[in-house]
């Protein structure tokens, strides 16, 4: 069963994001992008690539979606790259989506089933677990939200 996550940016009063299928939990997501989407230039790279079947280490380059008949060679090449639904697979409709706020980036996701939420705004990343919906519509909310490297820090303690 995937972990779903939900990944975007916060720039100019709105957010932009994407979907992304596996291990969408902060040990795995949430430090891929903490370690490896540190820069809004990084991070709007990714974004702008659309919904993300399983997150690497690196954007990468157009390969294979599935690993299945891979070489072991071939599979190496690709093993860090992230795995986007319409570059590597060529789905349509999977583009980023535009946000008016934090509110209808949580609630569109919510209604979709993800149960992990990331947003880089200021230079920091920030994650919140799926949660009864109340209003946290301030820009940057901070109610709600933790950020990614205080969650670490909490775990490492």
């Amino acid at each position: 069963m995937a972990t779903r996550s939900a990944i975007g940016y916060f720039k100019n009063g709105k957010v932009y994001s994407v979907y992304c299928h596996w291990d969408g939990y902060p040990e795995n997501n949430g430090r891929i992008l903490l370690d490896n989407y540190n820069t809004f230039k990084k991070v709007k790279e990714l974004v702008s690539l659309g919904s993300i079947s399983s997150l690497g280490i690196e954007i990468g380059e157009k390969h294979a979606f599935d690993t299945i008949g891979l070489s072991v060679e071939q599979t190496k090449r690709i093993e860090n790259m992230t795995t986007f639904y319409g570059r590597d697979r060529e789905e349509k409709n999977v583009d980023a989506r535009e946000f008016e706020d934090y509110f209808s980036y949580y609630k569109h996701y919510y209604d979709s089933g993800v149960e992990f939420f990331y947003v880089f705004t200021d230079g920091e990343w920030y994650y919140m677990p799926i949660q009864p919906l109340f209003d946290f519509s301030s820009n940057p909310p901070i109610s709600g939200w933790t950020k990614l490297d205080s969650y670490f820090m909490k775990k490492a303690a």
